[in-house]
């Protein structure tokens, strides 16, 4: 009797079980910490489509802060879209980046939010000439622009453009992202139709996109995922919680963010992540 009192005092302690807001925040954070620069990109457009709100544009802000450039640029999109107030001190730091591809999408966010800084640079980028500016800011963005090459795809120039194929925040980025979802480049023909009818509330639509959850093509799911967040309603979001273990990193991370932004859109949402007595997962910066 003294034994067995002694091994249950030795037992571990049961781990509590993750609700789904904290496994959905538990994937973007591991995402954003990924050893891998495609994996914290991944993370960067996935919070495209979180809520406007901490912890999640927290994340993003230390992204546009990461050491590989394609992640800060993504980042920085995502942060403009997403439309934190604190966006723009980021944003405009991001101009003083030796970058281009930084710089130009830096200068984009700030634009997208009406910031004169944006609006300047990407004029000069439009008309081809410098006009004199009393904003050092603006000066060094535009020396930095003067090394931009030509866009090697498409899918790049849909980068600067694609907020406007859908009024949507996260749904423009999205669509750029679904792109680079292969290796061809191409967005699949049915993960392309979904997003297209992503803002139909017809019931038969409503059902076909519910069903493109379970598809059998990982970026159709990525898709549908994506897709709940343009429809808006918050009462669905229980039906993305089987795609927060999909197989497929992508599916995951988009899944997770649009769980969080429905979930935030419900009334009586519960509160931030709780990361008391949670495994740490690390700082978000690359070392």
């Amino acid at each position: 009797m003294i034994l067995l009192s002694t091994l249950i005092l030795l037992a571990p302690a049961a781990v509590p079980e993750l609700t789904p807001e904290e496994r959905a925040w538990r994937v973007l954070s591991e995402g954003a910490t990924s050893k891998t620069p495609q994996g914290r990109k991944e993370a960067a457009l996935a919070l495209a489509l979180a809520p406007r709100q901490e912890p999640y544009c927290g994340l993003a802000r230390k992204l546009a802060d990461d050491r590989d450039p394609e992640v800060r640029s993504t980042a920085l999109s995502s942060l403009a879209l997403i439309g934190h107030p604190d966006a723009v001190l980021v944003l405009k730091k991001a101009l003083s980046d030796k970058i281009p591809e930084v710089v130009l999408a830096a200068a984009r966010g700030l634009y997208q939010m009406k910031q004169p800084e944006g609006r300047e640079v990407l004029e000069d980028m439009v008309s081809g000439e410098t006009k004199s500016s009393s904003n050092p800011l603006v000066s060094e963005a535009r020396d930095v622009l003067r090394q931009l090459s030509a866009p090697k795809s498409a899918a790049w120039f849909l980068l600067f453009n694609g907020v406007g194929y859908a009024p949507v925040p996260g749904l423009g980025e999205a669509l750029y992202a679904m792109h680079l979802m292969n290796d061809t480049g191409t967005l699949p023909p049915r993960a392309s139709v979904v997003l297209l009818m992503a803002r139909d509330k017809d019931p038969s639509v409503v059902e076909a996109i519910r069903h493109a959850l379970k598809d059998k093509e990982w970026q159709v799911r990525a898709a549908a995922a994506q897709a709940y967040v343009a429809h808006g309603d918050g009462a669905l979001r229980d039906e993305l919680i089987p795609l927060l273990d999909d197989k497929h990193e992508q599916v995951r991370l988009r899944a997770s963010a649009a769980y969080l932004h429905l979930l935030h859109l419900s009334e009586s949402p519960p509160s931030k992540p709780d990361q008391k007595n949670r495994q740490p997962l690390g700082d978000v910066n690359s070392k």
